[in-house]
């Protein structure tokens, strides 16, 4: 003769109704529990419950297939003691608040709730904003160390004014004098006090003048070595020879 197990909801005698295990499933199982509403099984082993079962009495025909077997899922709701543990209660209250249905397709819904994560809003909804391309600071140059005209994107006849008034003070847009009254009058000065500074620079960087200026500097630096030859002494040596 077979023994059959005892139903675990209190008070529920029935020996003849198909027995369902508890399900091993921790969020099913802890309903069922709350609901069973068995002191005993509070206090029973975890790996142990799945042994206890509830009769077929406490379920719904909705839950229940033709062939006797329990949807998975399913609670049991019917023919229930009302739970006065107020301890049982408390464990699992924030289950039994989010699951107040018995039909297994809303059991199915309320136990996907509970354990998917929060989602996230979908990626098309998002604006992400593209960082801007930084380009690196440029470098302003003093008048030893600027840079040849050779390569950038600066335009030539900015550095021809910049550097007609930065060498030799000339601004050859307003500038009326011609090459011989500029030389004459000596009115080709420099920034820099020292003579020598005008070969120095102005071999270097006499390209980068406007062709008015140009003509001046080639002027000015030729009759500063007309004059240096002049007045060049003569050595002593010579003179003894004279």
């Amino acid at each position: 003769m077979v023994r059959i197990r005892p139903c675990s909801v209190p008070d529920c005698h029935d020996k003849v109704s198909r027995r369902y295990h508890i399900p091993t499933d921790k969020v099913i199982r802890d309903i069922w529990l709350q609901r069973i509403g068995n002191p005993k099984l509070s206090e029973t082993e975890e790996k142990n419950i799945k042994y206890y079962v509830v009769c077929a009495n406490h379920f719904h025909s909705k839950c229940i297939q033709a062939n006797g077997i329990l949807l998975s899922n399913s609670l049991p709701s019917l023919k229930l003691k009302k739970n006065t543990d107020t301890a049982m209660l408390s464990s699992f209250l924030e289950v039994q608040k989010d699951i107040t249905m018995i039909t297994p397709e809303k059991v199915r819904d309320a136990i996907k709730r509970t354990s998917e994560p929060t989602r996230l809003s979908p990626i098309e909804e998002l604006t992400v904003s593209k960082p801007k391309k930084i380009y690196p600071a440029k470098r302003l140059f003093g008048i030893e160390n600027a840079p040849s005209t050779s390569k950038g994107n600066v335009a030539l006849s900015h550095l021809n004014e910049e550097y007609d008034e930065g060498f030799y003070k000339v601004n050859h847009s307003s500038n009326e004098d011609t090459v011989k009254e500029v030389v004459e009058s000596r009115t080709l000065g420099k920034c820099n006090s020292n003579e020598g500074m005008l070969t120095l620079v102005g071999v270097k960087r006499h390209s980068l003048l406007s062709p008015h200026a140009k003509t001046l500097y080639l002027a000015a630096n030729k009759q500063l070595r007309t004059a240096n030859r002049v007045n060049k002494p003569v050595s002593t040596k010579k003179k003894e020879l004279s």
